[in-house]
């Protein structure tokens, strides 16, 4: 997206994001949109066919991500307290975050809502935290 497109969605929630089950459509797909641009530019900066194709195949995977992740969001809402979409969801959002790793440093990175919470839920940190041991996701 650049600054003479509309965004997809609205903006995300500003607040920091505390736990993964708090995630929404639009954390995603603004997570998505600043992957793919800033895949699309190292893509047009290289020369080499090669790197070319690395930076497309990037690209697939981050979509592949995304659409991982919001299956999971969807399927959330349907079943709130689904431990297996909850644990789904952890791990879709990683792999996002994961990927967007290398431009921490750029203007434009949202650190408040761009990143991998520790907790899935409230309850999990709770038990976490008061029954010391892994944090049921």
């Amino acid at each position: 997206m650049n600054e003479t497109t509309a965004p997809r969605v609205p903006r995300p929630p500003t607040a920091e994001l505390r736990y993964t089950a708090d995630l929404t459509e639009a954390d995603v797909l603004s997570a998505e949109d600043f992957l793919l641009e800033r895949l699309i530019d190292e893509r047009h900066r290289i020369e080499d066919p090669q790197s070319q194709e690395v930076a497309r195949a990037l690209a697939k995977l981050a979509h592949r991500a995304t659409t991982r992740t919001l299956t999971e969001i969807r399927a959330l809402a349907a079943r709130p307290g689904a431990a297996d979409i909850r644990a789904r969801l952890h791990e879709g959002w990683s792999e996002m975050v994961v990927a967007m790793a290398p431009w921490l440093d750029h203007p434009h990175y949202d650190h408040a809502r761009w990143y991998a919470p520790e907790h899935i839920t409230r309850e999990a940190e709770f038990l976490a935290r008061h029954l010391g041991g892994a944090s049921p996701r």
